[in-house]
């Protein structure tokens, strides 16, 4: 069950159905099972974190008491509730990689970036529409034509339907944060087989192509900002000919790419210059620098007794709306919002401290730049796929899969037993 949880968390997080205009989907329903069943994890978990729980007990804690202050004023809805409850229980998702052996996690990774970034592809050259299906690549009773994330164009049109392809994930920030963090774990693991050697190079290629169509800018940037520490953490544990053969692997993918989509797919080209260049250009914040405006010019017109009040409990939650880690600050408050940074920053000081996880905790410094810029955090899975990375990434360090130091390979999984 903990296998299934991790490959419908990472690949089909949106399967299920809506009820009372609430989503209900398969990835809630096991995080409830696979954490109670994996509870008896929690102290190994914690190994790979040890300052976590101090702060992750103070954020739960203020978010309840800012929560049932907005519920006594009217100010919170069951949406509110239920995206609150995703940042404060998600980081709990790191528990199935301590139940996993690391290999088999890999191998999830590897599979779900395959389905989603493939499924990117067909929708791109079929359609949103024509391709979805109800109740697995989107939740049962939504509707997807009409979604305002993700999806953009004429519902009526069965192709080019979009610039943003939200895969599986009902959005294109969603699963483009899950594979920029997949990119990361898969560079950093050498299979133990030729068959899984082949497989993981195809889930590498997907997350490019995945990263590239996904239309997400508020991941792809921080991508391209971090790609050079990504690359050459990468690029210093191969030896001499599988340095050349990378550089060479990439000349040939990129031109090969390139001339397939010039030649067959021109729009598609276009397309992208369109989203990541010209909008970009147009709107760099898509609209987002207004609403921060208007969240700071909330807090600097509040007196000193309301000033205590919003940095304890936050402001009244229909008041000012804004985006991203703004609009957490203003629901949450001041307390809750640096809680909520310590406890998204410890997983990359962890992983940062080590070179042979520093790849992946340069893809969650990426992620975190995403959850600054757009409230993706408040949907799942971003935020478990953001601690399944960390616990991945971490567990490997004493595992039996070869994630490949800098010289030579990690111990092996008898070794993890002390933790």
């Amino acid at each position: 069950m903990t296998s299934l949880f991790e490959f419908i968390t990472m690949a089909f997080p949106k399967a299920g159905i809506q009820v009372s205009g609430l989503p209900i989907t398969i990835n809630m329903v096991l995080f409830g099972v696979v954490t109670i069943v994996n509870f008896k994890y929690i102290p190994k978990y914690l190994k790979l974190m040890p300052s976590f729980i101090f702060p992750y007990y103070l954020l739960v804690m203020f978010v309840v008491i800012s929560v049932l202050i907005n519920i006594g004023n009217g100010t919170i809805t069951a949406m509110t509730l239920a995206m609150t409850a995703v940042v404060t229980l998600s980081p709990l998702a790191g528990l199935s990689a301590m139940a996993l052996s690391t290999e088999k996690s890999f191998k999830i990774v590897s599979i779900s970036s395959i389905v989603t970034g493939g499924y990117m592809i067909i929708q791109k050259i079929f359609g949103i529409i024509a391709t979805s299906i109800a109740g697995v690549s989107y939740t049962y009773g939504q509707d997807l034509a009409h979604k305002n994330i993700g999806y953009t164009g004429d519902p009526s049109s069965a192709v080019g339907e979009a610039s943003k392809m939200p895969s599986t994930y009902q959005n294109g920030n969603s699963v483009g944060l899950f594979l920029a963090t997949s990119l990361a774990l898969l560079l950093s693991w050498t299979p133990d087989n030729s068959r899984w050697k082949t497989i993981r190079k195809v889930g590498i290629v997907m997350c490019f192509i995945g990263l590239t169509l996904c239309g997400s800018r508020s991941i792809l940037f921080p991508m391209l900002l971090v790609s050079v520490f990504i690359f050459f953490g990468y690029f210093r544990k191969l030896n001499g000919n599988e340095k050349k053969s990378l550089f060479i692997n990439i000349f040939l993918f990129l031109l090969t790419l390139l001339l397939f989509l010039k030649i067959t797919h021109s729009d598609v080209l276009n397309q992208l210059v369109e989203r990541y260049i010209a909008q970009t250009i147009e709107n760099p914040t898509s609209n987002r620098g207004s609403m921060w405006a208007d969240g700071w010019q909330y807090i600097n017109n509040l007196n000193l007794k309301q000033f205590i009040s919003f940095g304890i409990i936050g402001a009244p939650n229909d008041a000012v709306g804004s985006d991203g880690m703004m609009g957490f600050l203003l629901n949450r408050g001041i307390i809750a919002q640096l809680l909520f940074i310590a406890c998204l920053g410890i997983p990359i000081v962890q992983l940062m401290c080590k070179k042979e996880t520093r790849i992946v905790a340069w893809s969650l410094v990426a992620v975190f730049i995403a959850f600054i810029l757009d409230m993706s955090f408040y949907y799942l899975p971003c935020v478990m796929n953001f601690y399944l990375a960390f616990a991945i990434a971490g567990k490997s360090q004493n595992s039996d899969v070869s994630i490949t130091k800098i010289k030579g390979v990690l111990p092996s999984e008898n070794r993890y037993s002390g933790l």
